[in-house]
């Protein structure tokens, strides 16, 4: 895969976790007639008996036009909606003459790619098209093959939102979930956080310009929300009232700065009025009874005068600072007394069907105790005592290691990268022990991203350099990580568990996790299955196509014989 082609999947990649719906669509039309030269790009849904297709963004020479719906008889997209990938790089009109849309525009070459459902039949298609002959045939058919994975599984996604939408009723004036949907949601156990979001110049708006326009405003403020906050969900519960729901991320007081910020410098238009918006926030954090508690931080935040209040479970807070505290201690006679024990969880080839890697995990022996790291790890982060651990894990581990044979992994944090020392301690005990250096394989945790120093990223590929293997851990948990498989020329990636904990039931995790796979084989990037915990999950996990599976299923950390 050549390197122009790269930079562009860099780019696409970026938007995998990044954008949503419609926005998701345009962006990715406009990199794809950037990456593959061709004068027309366009994402189309089929309609329900397959005859049609409506378009949901659409590029012209460069300039994102209106979409369009057309009749797919007589036309290649026809062929691709049966479950073919076509690529005619040139002379197309005269295999498809009926088709007066390619007359219109004057096309040589056409490239489809079908976008397929969790249920395997074609929902969509991805298309270029072309003025000319088409002289990157091989660049834009890989480019096709790697995009149109991801393109399916937002469709897919989108598909599933409107459907949840449709069933538990959309809100007509905004387009968001009611609250009634949203109830739902948090009655299934759905979202870790939640963020009020409440309208302070609703009833000024009312008196100003009446209801009727202060709902067109309040539409306006809407779709500001849904194009610049990408969260879970959203629901409309009230009067100039918004719930925001997280299911994973839990920084709803950044969110709720943010949305502050974004309102303080944009302004609300509808064709008759001009007006700035400002709201007050009420959140709540973990726990449950997410839409009360944070209903309840509102009203004490606007009875209080203050911009925002968010709840945090403070009930909890007590008991976790005193366990911070005892933790604390733990770790310091631990690191003063050498009591860290690297154990291994043995990593499953799924195709030599044995255990030929292991990965290191950090123990702590205390008053004969084995402690786990959610004993000990967060007091670590807080404390900067992270590259202390890493020293003793890397020079046990090592000695471990070095009277068996078989490939290992160690954590290293972004703390262990910003202190500069990893380079010169690894090559000395690489050589103390004697170890092959393509035996090691450094496994980057989720704080070293594509936003790291340059430095630090000068230091994973020095590392490269002495012949240690390079790992992405919990692939998939954001954004950037596609990129820094790119950028990082990565020998595994370790696919995030909240994927594969679902994988069996979850159509979702599934498209994700296939998508991750076809991305990883063609980079030439082996893949390895995080949390099997189940034979229902690593059967699921093995029809994918993943290389490696890690979980209980097969292995629970403990002590190698030397």
């Amino acid at each position: 895969m050549g390197t122009e082609l790269l930079n562009h999947l860099r780019r696409i990649s970026q938007l995998v976790f990044k954008h949503h719906g419609e926005d998701f669509f345009r962006q990715v039309v406009t990199c794809v007639g950037e990456a593959s030269g061709c004068d027309y790009v366009f994402v189309a849904r089929l309609s329900e008996d397959g005859l049609r297709s409506d378009t949901l963004a659409m590029l012209s020479h460069g300039e994102l036009v209106d979409n369009i719906s057309y009749d797919l008889k007589y036309t290649p997209c026809d062929l691709v909606s049966q479950d073919r990938i076509c690529i005619y790089p040139e002379q197309v009109q005269d295999l498809y003459p009926q088709d007066d849309l390619l007359k219109e525009m004057n096309i040589q070459a056409y490239v489809g790619a079908p976008l397929y459902a969790s249920s395997g039949a074609v929902a969509g298609v991805l298309v270029a098209l072309h003025e000319a002959p088409l002289r990157n045939e091989e660049h834009v058919m890989t480019l096709f093959e790697v995009v149109a994975n991801l393109v399916a599984i937002e469709l897919e996604r989108m598909a599933q939102t409107e459907e949840i939408l449709d069933l538990q009723e959309r809100d007509r004036l905004t387009g968001f979930g009611t609250k009634t949907a949203l109830e739902n949601l948090l009655d299934a156990g759905s979202g870790r956080s939640l963020l009020i979001a409440s309208l302070n110049e609703l009833t000024t708006l009312n008196s100003a310009y009446g209801f009727e326009e202060t709902d067109r405003i309040v539409g306006v403020i809407a779709e500001h929300i849904a194009a610049e906050f990408p969260v879970d969900f959203c629901a409309r519960i009230g009067p100039g009232r918004f719930a925001l729901l997280l299911f994973d991320d839990e920084q709803v007081d950044r969110l709720a700065s943010q949305m502050r910020d974004y309102f303080l410098d944009h302004e609300i238009r509808t064709t008759q009025v001009r007006v700035y918006a400002s709201f007050s926030f009420g959140g709540a954090v973990g726990g449950s009874d997410l839409l009360r508690r944070a209903a309840t931080a509102l009203r004490v935040a606007r009875d209080g005068g203050m911009h925002k209040r968010i709840d945090t479970a403070a009930e909890q807070l007590g008991a976790a600072h005193r366990e911070l505290i005892e933790a604390n201690g733990i770790l310091h006679q631990a690191l003063r007394d050498d009591l860290v024990v690297p154990h291994f969880q043995g990593i499953w080839n799924n195709t030599a069907h044995c255990f030929d890697k292991y990965e290191a995990l950090a123990r702590i022996d205390h008053d004969g105790q084995v402690l786990g790291p959610g004993v000990f790890l967060e007091s670590a982060k807080i404390s900067g005592h992270l590259p202390h651990l890493t020293r003793q894990m890397i020079r046990k581990t090592f000695r471990v290691m070095s009277t068996r044979d078989e490939e290992f992994s160690i954590n290293i944090s972004e703390d262990d990268l910003n202190e500069g020392y990893l380079w010169s301690f690894l090559q000395e005990h690489v050589d103390a022990y004697g170890l092959a250096p393509e035996r090691v394989v450094l496994e980057i945790l989720e704080g070293v991203s594509r936003s790291a120093k340059t430095a630090n990223i000068r230091q994973l590929m020095a590392f490269r350099d002495l012949g240690l293997k390079l790992a992405i851990d919990d692939f998939g948990a954001e954004y950037s990580s596609f990129e820094r498989v790119l950028d990082l020329d990565v020998d595994y990636v370790k696919i995030d568990r909240k994927f594969i904990s679902r994988i069996a039931t979850d159509s979702v995790s599934q498209d994700i996790v296939e998508a991750i796979v076809f991305f990883c084989r063609k980079t030439g990037i082996r893949t390895i299955a995080e949390h099997v915990e189940s034979q229902t999950i690593q059967d699921a996990v093995v029809k994918l196509g993943v290389d490696y599976s890690q979980g209980f299923h097969f292995s629970r950390p403990g002590l190698l014989v030397q």
